[in-house]
């Protein structure tokens, strides 16, 4: 085998002398004798040597052919690079290569299909930039029996790619850098166009930005330097439209790109960067520029590769589709085409198609058809047709039109390299590798990057807190601010996210036991001014999102919604003793007793009158019932009806059982409403509290408010900007000069003095209340919700990880059952509530005071009766003697007293 290179402007390879033996059906070498390389400016052959390339495979196909006779076959490839001209094409027909594989522009390209078309020789056209309309395995018929196979996509189908992946990564807006040499600028803003027009909503929209850079050419009018374009994005200080960056250019090697980009370090790590061209520069050549620093390796950063293969993964994952092209690659470089550009890629496993076809099935014939150009009619080659048929099956196209997305990984401890992620197929197919679906998973993103956060990689992280019950509990802490076997929910929810991104953490009080507070609106104290202060990696507790504080931290969630409440002290009311009347207040019960009484008279009116009552017909009956038209029996039947108790005399004129009928259902419902209402009285909690309201609270004197410096709510009264109940109640906190600092000793002040109230975040004041139910209670305040969360620094990696996985604890209720776990276990008054409690003295003394009032009043109404009938028994004697005496005294009688029954 004889190897050559030659320096020209332009290259193409081309395989030389086959045939088809007329015995067989299948496709003959004759020899393999001369090969060409043409290239343009399009392609530096100094990026890739691809004759040492095509050399190092040979071996390897030579020792794993499948040829039962090998001594009777000689294998030569030559390959030479030549200087492309129009003469050289035919000279290369004539002298009888019948394979051109070609590295140039599209015009060059096209006008080699025009030659190869005419005379059926196969030609495998592999420009930059791609060529429009044109793209793997063109078809074949009656008007174009021959065409020429274009190892690139379709422009369109391209630009489709760049379009999924801005889809897959949910990119709204995403930024286009272009030097205008790529054409698949035009098609994106063309897509990017109808899709606003059509609403199709959400998808994304490109913003391009056009520049100009020095590679050692002329500079082009009208353009900006790139240096300009990147200072201007990296210096907007507000929220970007955009993290997404396409990088589109045809040159050679984007170093000079990469270098200016590395400049600018908020450009590298807030911007999603791919580079949607095919490179001429090897993947090796990448990672060193990417590897120059931490901070370059750790970028977001992926490229499109057109062909198929970079990494041993690729191999095993799909390389069962490329089964001549795995096994050899596999076995001479473990299938590591880091060293190979993308384009040179090509060409290898084109020529190594060729060579395995040929070692596998052709016998050695000589090829005595002659192709020339200058003879009409134009010469055919009359086995192109079926060497372009077996070359498309060898090569397996349709892998081919497959596009591969590679992403940067930089692991700690590890090179940088580039693994695949997603394999797109234009607008048709997209699918994640099984990395890919892999980071889906724990990024909880698109899977597209790998460098986006998704383990600490066991990493030890020493955690800043607050104490706070049931947050964060401890009653160890050592000397340096540590935690010794700290629990509450901030605790749980830490040993859920530990096992999630794979951390050890130390625990940490801050420094003076506060969340934090500006002094003098320059610094931070606390928890705040701690994490500043880089002290600890991120801060672990309910921290509550406010507008100061994040301009200085970035948030992590949130994970938890918080309101303001106000804890008071419940006022102690003593039991009344006649609270069992109470149901009814006093004017139903004099109305009941109103109707008592005239039920009795209408009664006794309707008895006395009716014709058809007992006594009206007393004739017609055995006896006359004198008690139905007593007044005292019809009032007595009426109290008696009314207390549930049997009648004696009841009536037998219907008038009289009408009213009777229906001050019994009026004693039936009060008793059913008295005994429900009753029940309820004597067994529900109900604490009226003095103060109902922030704005009662702000306009009283008697109750005292109290805020907890350093927390969220502190800096909300404190601020200058807020409402008037919020500045009066400020106002009046600054009068009695107080310093609280925590919740638990403001939670012994208003329990040591009831005239004192809490104002804080509503889970902590529910917390106490839980604790001390019999003694506190809470209002809240209806001035909206708050949102809490962790805290770390701005431009860490790990936050929008982490902080999509707090959401999704919440979501999911996660974060609810750890806070009932907290929150009930400590409920003392669930405990309270459950048990039964027997109602002592004090709760039935009303119905013996009851009682011992009637009691009194019958020994009071005896003594009247009896007083009463010893007067008319007197009065009653007294005449009768007198009348006894006259008579004696005439007819000799004696004065007897009778006693009168």
């Amino acid at each position: 085998m004889s190897l050559e290179w030659f320096e020209t402007s332009e290259a193409f390879l081309c395989l030389s002398a086959f045939t088809i033996c007329p015995q067989v059906n299948f496709f003959r070498f004759s020899k393999l004798s001369s090969s060409r390389v043409v290239h343009d400016e399009s392609y530096d052959p100094t990026q890739y040597d691809v004759i040492s390339g095509l050399a190092r495979f040979q071996h390897a196909i030579e020792a794993n052919q499948d040829i039962h006779d090998k001594s009777k076959v000689s294998y030569n490839l030559s390959v030479v690079v030549r200087q492309f001209s129009h003469d050289l094409i035919c000279t290369l027909f004539a002298d009888g290569f019948r394979v051109i594989i070609s590295l140039t522009n599209c015009e060059t390209a096209r006008y080699i299909e025009m030659l190869t078309n005419r005379h059926h020789v196969l030609h495998l056209a592999i420009p930059k930039p791609f060529c429009e309309d044109v793209g793997y395995n063109p078809p074949v018929d009656e008007d174009t029996p021959f065409a020429t196979i274009w190892m690139q996509p379709r422009t369109k189908q391209a630009a489709d790619v760049i379009y999924t992946l801005a889809q897959m990564d949910y990119a709204l807006r995403a930024y286009v850098f272009s030097d205008t040499t790529s054409g698949l600028l035009d098609h994106l803003l063309h897509r990017s166009t109808q899709v606003t027009l059509a609403r199709e909503f959400p998808s994304p929209i490109f913003s391009p930005l056009a520049y100009d850079i020095d590679r050692e050419q002329h500079k082009r009018q009208g353009m900006v330097i790139l240096d300009k374009v990147l200072s201007h994005l990296a210096s907007e200080n507000e929220s970007r439209a955009s993290s997404h960056a396409f990088l589109l250019t045809t040159a050679t090697s984007v170093e000079v790109e990469l270098e200016k980009i590395a400049n600018h370090s908020k450009l590298m790590t807030e911007y999603l960067w791919i580079l949607g061209e095919r490179l001429d520069m090897s993947v090796s050549v990448l990672l060193r520029i990417l590897s120059a620093t931490e901070e370059r390796s750790m970028m977001n950063f992926g490229f499109l590769r057109y062909t198929p293969f970079l990494n041993p993964e690729d191999c095993a994952e799909f390389g069962f589709l490329l089964p001549w092209i795995n096994v050899t690659f596999t076995k001479e470089i473990g299938c590591n085409f880091l060293d190979i550009p993308d384009r040179a890629s090509a060409i290898i496993q084109s020529v190594l198609v060729l060579y395995r076809i040929y070692l596998e099935y052709m016998r050695v014939v000589e090829d005595p058809q002659v192709v020339q150009c200058d003879v009409r009619p134009y010469p055919v080659y009359a086995h192109g047709s079926m060497f372009r048929s077996n070359f498309l099956l060898g090569m397996n196209i349709r892998v081919w039109e497959t596009v591969t997305f590679y992403s940067l990984e930089k692991l700690p401890n590890r090179p940088a390299r580039f693994r695949a992620t997603a394999r797109i197929n234009g607008s048709a197919t997209r699918a994640l590798t099984q990395f890919g679906k892999f980071l889906k998973h724990r990024t909880m993103g698109s899977g597209l990057f790998a460098n986006r956060f998704w383990s600490f990689h066991g990493r030890m992280l020493k955690l800043g807190t607050v104490i706070e019950d049931p947050m964060v509990m401890c009653n160890e802490i050592r000397e340096d601010g540590m935690l010794v076997n700290a629990s509450g929910m901030i605790v749980d929810l830490l040993d859920i996210l530990k096992e999630r991104f794979d951390f050890r953490y130390e625990l940490y009080s801050s420094s003076d036991g506060m969340y934090g507070d500006t002094i003098n609106d320059t610094h931070w104290n606390g928890l705040i001014g701690d994490l500043l202060n880089k002290k600890f990696d991120f801060a672990a507790a309910a921290i509550t999102v406010t507008k100061s504080r994040s301009k200085v931290i970035q948030y992590l969630g949130p994970f938890m919604e918080e309101k303001t409440s106000i804890l008071m002290v419940i006022p102690t009311s003593p039991w009344g003793l006649f609270r069992m009347l109470q149901p009814f207040k006093l004017d139903v019960w004099l109305l009941l007793a109103t109707c008592v009484i005239l039920v009795g008279c209408l009664l006794y009116y309707m008895n006395r009158r009716s014709p058809l009552s007992a006594h009206n017909q007393g004739s017609q009956m055995e006896r006359t019932n004198d008690g139905e038209v007593s007044f005292s029996e019809n009032l007595w039947c009426s109290i008696k009806s009314f207390l549930s108790q049997g009648l004696e005399v009841y009536p037998v004129a219907s008038s009289a059982r009408t009213i009777l009928l229906s001050f019994w259902l009026l004693a039936l419902l009060t008793r059913i409403f008295w005994q429900a209402d009753m029940t309820a009285h004597l067994t529900r909690k109900s604490n009226k509290l003095p103060i109902n309201s922030l704005e009662e609270l702000a306009a009283q004197d008697e109750i005292r408010p109290l805020l907890i410096k350093g927390t969220a709510t502190y800096q909300m009264f404190k601020d200058p900007a807020a409402g008037e109940a919020h500045r009066r109640v400020y106002q009046k906190y600054v009068e009695q000069h107080s310093n609280v600092t925590s919740l638990s000793q403001a939670v012994k002040m208003i329990l040591n003095n009831s005239k004192y109230a809490v104002i804080g975040g509503h889970h902590s004041l529910s917390y106490a209340t839980a604790v001390h139910c019999l003694e506190l209670d809470w209002v809240s305040d209806d001035g909206g919700n708050y949102h809490l969360g962790f805290a770390a620094l701005p431009g860490q990696r790990y936050t929008e990880a982490v902080s999509l996985y707090l959401s999704k604890l919440k979501e999911t209720g996660v974060i609810d059952r750890l806070r009932n776990k907290w929150w009930f276990t400590m409920n003392k008054c669930s405990v309270h509530e459950t048990e039964y409690h027997s109602l002592g003295i004090q709760r039935s003394a009303g119905a013996l005071i009851i009682l011992t009032a009637f009691v009194a009043l019958s020994l009071l109404s005896l003594l009247v009766e009896m007083a009463w009938n010893h007067l008319a028994r007197t009065r009653k004697t007294a005449p009768e003697c007198d009348q006894r005496s006259a008579v004696d005294e005439k007819g000799d009688y004696e004065c007897q007293e009778y006693e009168v029954e």
